[in-house]
């Protein structure tokens, strides 16, 4: 019996229905996935539970059903920040004033209501995006995607499959006719003409740039510590320095990455037709870099773990009470100071201005500590981590007698940049830190004074501001900054609690973007970002204060940051979501001789910690085995 032109539901079950929707959804206060069920005319409801997919998008980014679609990056999962966390107002305003300061120095439009620049970076939702629809007018998503190959495996294959008339706009933006664009490209090459003059020396003279970087490094990094307590600093002198940091990476530490990133490549183009002995002897090329502040960090942690006895760190509030009274060995405590001279603005979460620095809460570093003296000794980093620079210049040596005249050319140049500047590709992030930390100092103070005065309810609200609220409210006393102080609190906690992985793409309607499976049979596949097997039992982390992780566990992190690096110590292997040669995650790996596998997707609830897998970051694999 053919039944299709009758209604399933009359108009009074469909009001009733949706009356029952609404009243649930505001019981949970987002939108749940609801199974219902219609018997002998009464509605029964079944099941309610949330939509684990469901992404919170900003209601001026979604687009009408039906109307072309744009398409959204999410700037926070890129390379220099990778991050999984929510960011705070004023983080996020503060990526605005450094993305109008780039915007000035090399020339593009940057005015907040004057295009490109309002229409591709936006900062919404806790999150930076690109509005990438504008983007594939001016390239494919190919082309789009390879730059991401070696560094965000995830990305590159969701932007190779791609359907760029999908989300392509009908007609091309104004932005993009050819002789704005003419005018930005040469704007771009006048106002960057001192980086790449920087870059060229760097390349043609190696010492001697390295020489008059390391005394520019010094310079700038004396000043920023001394502003570090300068609690009072006026929002003007905040700005300059957030201007005097962005001048020293833009200009004196890119040329840096820039080298090391030509050596990288170099290496890459000898190993595409090496045989297999020499691809392994290239293969130690890329690791054993000394002068990495990351993997320093690391092995300055483990060497404190191993000053005191392993029942210190019971009780680790016990510990910082000790410190601060100096009731601790010489050895220990002379240790202790010098990192925190150190690295004291850095800290789990670093990017986010919100986040709290080690040396500003001792309890911080102790934690991650503690977890380093369990490890035995054999796991110390240094061990790995000197045996790996010493194998870099054996393969060197090796090479240089087997190669022809003008491999050994391209040889020499890269082990030249290596030698100079591998050691610096953390150097720009630890500038940015160390700044924003200083910013930091001054931002909870003024928090305190606001909420002393009854004006926020409490200094930590003031992350929830932006810069010109700041300025205006210590200006006028009358100034409103409570009520969005508190609305962007609710917002930013909804966020927390709904999200727990930001995704890479999506699109006005809520999409989320995923790359085409790849699994091998038995296997998934992702990038291998250091070489070596390991298996283990699978120790899942959403943050580096989850749990602990104990020798031999395969660590899974969505993607990781300095915070993250103790944690390193005992896992046997990575396996990350996020991540790539130049992360974070693949440096320490490689440093630390750990097997590390990124790309492989939904890491936070595809394993269960227990499950044995077999990690080959030669081959970008993971697999699981019998338990």
């Amino acid at each position: 019996e053919t039944r299709s032109e009758q209604a399933s539901l009359s108009d009074e079950q469909v009001l009733e229905l949706t009356d029952a929707l609404c009243r649930i959804e505001e019981l949970y206060e987002h939108p749940v996935d609801i199974e219902w069920a219609y018997a002998q005319g009464e509605l029964h409801l079944l099941q309610a539970r949330p939509i684990t997919a469901y992404f919170p998008l900003a209601a001026d980014m979604q687009t009408k059903p039906g109307a072309p679609r744009r398409l959204y990056l999410d700037g926070n999962l890129s390379d220099s920040i990778t991050s999984n966390e929510p960011l705070t107002m004023l983080t996020l305003d503060g990526n605005r004033v450094m993305m109008e300061h780039m915007a000035q120095t090399y020339r593009i439009p940057h005015d907040r209501k004057e295009k490109p620049l309002s229409d591709l970076i936006i900062f919404r939702g806790a999150r930076m995006y690109v509005a990438y629809s504008d983007l594939l007018w001016f390239a494919s998503p190919q082309r789009l995607a390879a730059p991401y190959e070696i560094m965000d495996v995830l990305l590159y294959r969701t932007l190779d499959n791609l359907d760029r008339k999908s989300y392509r706009p009908k007609s091309k933006p104004g932005w993009l006719a050819w002789g704005k664009i003419a005018r930005t490209i040469f704007g771009v090459l006048v106002g960057s003409r001192r980086l790449w003059w920087n870059t060229a020396a760097a390349l043609l003279s190696p010492d001697r740039f390295l020489k008059r970087y390391r005394e520019d490094v010094a310079r700038f990094e004396s000043e920023a510590q001394s502003r570090s307590s300068g609690a009072d600093a006026s929002i003007a002198e905040l700005h300059d320095l957030h201007d005097r940091s962005l001048e020293m990476i833009m200009h004196t530490d890119l040329p840096t990455i820039f080298a090391w990133m030509a050596a990288i490549q170099t290496l890459a183009i000898l190993t595409k037709r090496a045989d297999p002995q020499t691809k392994e002897l290239l293969d130690q090329m890329g690791r054993g870099f000394e002068g990495e502040l990351v993997v320093e960090m690391g092995l300055e942690m483990f060497a404190m773990s191993r000053l005191l006895e392993l029942g210190e760190f019971d009780d680790l509030e016990q510990l910082a009470q000790r410190i601060e009274a100096r009731e601790l060995p010489a050895s220990f405590l002379a240790a202790w100071d010098a990192f925190i001279d150190r690295f004291g603005a850095r800290g789990p979460n670093e990017m986010e201005l919100a986040s709290p620095r080690y040396g500003e809460n001792p309890l911080l570093l102790l934690r991650q500590i503690s977890f380093m003296a369990k490890a035995p000794p054999e796991n110390d980093p240094r061990l790995a981590h000197e045996r790996h620079v010493v194998e870099r210049r054996q393969a060197f040596a090796k090479l240089s007698g087997q190669l022809g005249w003008f491999s050994r050319r391209l040889l020499r140049l890269a082990h030249n940049w290596t030698e100079a500047f591998a050691g610096e590709r953390d150097t720009a992030k630890y500038h940015w830190v160390t700044a924003t930390y200083a910013i930091r100092c001054a931002a909870l103070a003024r928090g305190d004074r606001l909420a002393a005065a009854g004006r926020l309810d409490s200094p930590e609200d003031v992350f929830h501001l932006t810069f010109d609220e700041l300025e205006t409210a210590e200006r006028d006393a009358t100034f409103d900054v409570r009520t969005p102080a508190l609305e962007r609190r609710r917002s930013f906690s909804e966020i927390e609690r709904l999200v727990k992985e930001f995704p890479h793409l999506i699109d006005s309607r809520g999409r989320i973007l995923r790359p085409a499976p790849t699994s091998e049979e038995g296997a998934l596949s992702g990038l291998g970002i250091s070489p070596g097997v390991a298996r283990g039992p699978i120790k899942v982390l959403e943050n580096p204060y989850d749990k602990d992780v104990e020798p031999g566990d395969v660590l899974v992190a969505y993607t990781t940051d300095p915070g993250w690096t103790p944690l390193f110590i005992n896992a046997s292997a990575i396996i990350l979501q996020i991540g790539g040669m130049m992360q974070h995650g693949g440096v320490v790996a490689r440093e630390y001789g750990k097997p590390c596998v990124a790309g492989i997707e939904h890491v936070l609830t595809r394993f269960q910690d227990g499950q044995m897998v077999e990690v080959d970051g030669s081959a970008g694999t993971v697999r699981l085995l019998e338990s």
